[in-house]
């Protein structure tokens, strides 16, 4: 299994590869690829010394489900879906399209839409074992992002100066908002006013 160390010892040799590129002088051998380079090894630096938060803060995690498909989505240009209860179960979606939870949403049929979006999804819990917990994870979502369980909102993760935060995954424990053995609905609330936006990764 992956451990928190064998993420810090993978970003400690990237550290020694950044050395390298930058042990060469002005015209040699990475003069030209060594911003983009110095930028790949940082930012993957980066990504391995959260991935390590990631495992440190969770015991012997494991991917349970993937739904990064067929979601129900439906755009809300007049930001009516707080008050009209999208979060909700009972609410019928049925004549929403599916739009994956992989791509943007302009990738997909909305090329010219920015303002908020909702996506919809049910599940059924896991399998999984006394004293697990369910972790609710995005790999990143490109806008300010609520998430609700079973009606009930769990958190949010909002964009930071400049839109910093866009590309960066972010989890919420769901164990207490789920019922066991039940169908249950996640909703996500996504508003982003320019660039690519929705859930992608």
């Amino acid at each position: 299994k992956l451990k928190d160390t064998d993420c810090l010892a993978a970003d400690n040799a990237l550290k020694e590869i950044e050395k390298f590129v930058l042990s060469y002088p002005s015209g040699d051998t990475f003069d030209y690829e060594r911003p983009d380079t110095l930028e790949f090894l940082r930012d993957f630096g980066k990504d391995l010394r959260e991935q390590a938060e990631l495992l440190r803060h969770f015991k012997n995690p494991r991917p349970a489900q993937d739904h990064s498909k067929r979601w129900r989505f439906q755009t809300d240009p007049k930001d009516e879906g707080l008050t009209a209860g999208w979060m909700k179960p009972e609410l019928d979606t049925t004549t929403w399209p599916l739009l994956d939870a992989d791509l943007w949403w302009q990738q997909q049929g909305y090329g010219s839409y920015h303002g908020v979006a909702w996506y919809r999804r049910q599940f059924r819990p896991p399998v999984s074992e006394p004293g697990d917990r369910i972790i609710l994870y995005f790999g990143a979502v490109d806008g300010d992002a609520t998430v609700f369980v079973n009606g009930k909102k769990v958190g949010e993760h909002l964009l930071g100066k400049n839109g910093d935060g866009w590309d960066k995954p972010f989890y919420f424990d769901i164990t207490d908002y789920l019922k066991k053995d039940a169908v249950n609905l996640m909703a996500v609330r996504v508003l982003k006013n320019s660039a690519m936006s929705g859930i992608f990764k």
